[in-house]
C-alpha cells in the first residue's frame, strides 16, 4: 500500500525523521506569525493539528 502526504497524515508514518523538525519550526513560525513549541510538533504531529494548535495560540 502507498502512502501518500497530506494535511492528515504523520510525516514519520512516511519515513519522516524527527530531528528535520526543528528546520520546519522556523518557516512555520514566520508564515503563521505564530512560534510553536518545540512539543507540538510531536504531540500534533499532523499539519491540521498543528494548524488548529496555531490558531490557539
Amino acid at each position: 500500500m502507498d502512502s501518500v502526504a497530506g494535511v492528515h497524515v504523520n510525516p514519520a508514518d512516511l519515513g519522516g525523521h524527527p530531528l528535520l523538525v526543528p528546520t520546519v519550526r522556523a518557516p512555520v513560525a514566520q508564515r503563521l506569525g505564530v512560534r510553536l513549541p518545540l512539543g507540538a510538533f510531536f504531540e500534533r504531529a499532523t499539519v491540521a493539528a498543528l494548524a488548529e494548535r496555531a490558531a490557539t495560540a
